[in-house]
């Protein structure tokens, strides 16, 4: 009987073996990888717009505007944005045609934006940064007005803003895309003024075309766009 026992045992094992490789293959086969897509088919976004070159937030002021869009996961990404800000061009080109000459011949304008988003992607039949999303959107802009070789008094034009976005993004080809986007939010736009002479400064509210919605912020923009990487 001593004779039977071990190959009795070794056919066990063997049965064994083959029934853990069958059920290896078979899930194997059944496997058909993440239900979501991990890693975005383009992970960065270079945006402009050719509006803010002749009109931007500012009445007087165009805005050289540039934004990047770099995603965080296949369905999320954050946004950053700089603007320097400049005399409108058609501005200029209106009081240089006046009696008076160009406003702006004696007074140096400066200024920035920057900007920053959070987007959420919702759409899975889209891949993003392509199709719908939501988020939160905040900017802050100023223009500083300072008279050239003056006595270092100047005004400063602040706009702040944090509004609730929605838009969408589409794709014509090869990375070439664009984007709308609106909302509403929260606006303090305010000037700062600075008296040399006496060493005073006041703060005054703007007040705008709608004193009742001072404080409302509407947003509506489109930018062209390039997706890579």
């Amino acid at each position: 009987m001593n004779g039977f026992r071990y190959p009795a045992f070794l056919f066990l094992l063997l049965s064994v073996g083959v029934a853990f490789s069958q059920d290896s293959d078979t899930a194997a086969v059944e496997f058909q990888g993440f239900k979501e897509r991990k890693i975005p088919y383009k992970q960065n976004v270079i945006k402009f717009s050719p509006i803010p070159l002749l009109f931007g937030q500012i009445n007087f002021c165009g805005e050289l505007r540039i934004t990047y869009e770099r995603m965080l996961t296949h369905n999320q990404s954050l946004s950053l944005g700089f603007s320097y800000n400049y005399p409108s061009l058609p501005l200029m080109l209106s009081t240089s045609l006046s009696r008076n000459g160009n406003i702006f011949k004696g007074i140096n304008v400066f200024g920035a934006r920057g900007t920053i988003a959070y987007r959420y992607y919702p759409l899975k039949s889209r891949e993003a940064p392509e199709g719908f999303f939501v988020g939160p959107f905040v900017s802050y802009n100023f223009v500083q007005l300072r008279e050239k070789g003056g006595s270092g008094s100047f005004v400063n034009i602040n706009y702040f803003n944090a509004n609730a976005v929605c838009g969408y993004q589409v794709e014509f080809g090869k990375g070439v895309m664009m984007e709308f986007v609106g909302g509403l939010g929260y606006r303090k736009n305010f000037i700062v003024e600075y008296d040399a002479s006496t060493d005073r400064r006041s703060v005054s509210d703007l007040e705008g075309f709608l004193p009742p919605l001072k404080n409302v912020k509407f947003v509506l923009f489109v930018n062209l766009c390039y997706a890579f990487g």
